[in-house]
Parts: structure tokens; C-alpha cells; sequence
């Protein structure tokens, strides 16, 4: 039989990450529109993408 295993992880919190990405040409992406883009930090079509992750420590 195999041993038993437990894992434990605690969720410290939640990791929020923001990006422009530019889009030359015309606006035919879903999303696609004039906003400001801080990478290049000036106002063009772009596509935002927000990606959240969860944060946590284990052993």
C-alpha cells in the first residue's frame, strides 16, 4: 500500500498582472480599440490582457 501524501498550501494572494499589447492596421480583433499603452506610452490601438494568478507557499 502506498504511503499517504498531504500536500499543504497556504494561498498568500493574488498576483494581478496588466499588459498592452500594440495592434497595427485595422481594429478587427475582439477588443481592439484606441487606449493608452504604457510600454510605449502613447495613445494607438491596442488589445488589453489582464492575467490574474494565485500566490501561495507549500512544502
Amino acid at each position: 500500500m502506498a504511503p499517504r501524501c498531504r500536500a499543504r498550501a497556504f494561498v498568500l494572494g493574488l498576483v494581478v498582472d496588466e499588459t498592452g499589447d500594440l495592434k497595427k492596421g485595422a481594429a478587427g480583433s475582439v477588443g481592439v480599440q484606441r487606449q493608452y499603452i504604457g510600454t510605449t506610452g502613447r495613445i494607438d490601438n491596442s488589445q488589453l490582457a489582464r492575467r490574474v494568478s494565485v500566490s501561495r507557499s507549500g512544502r
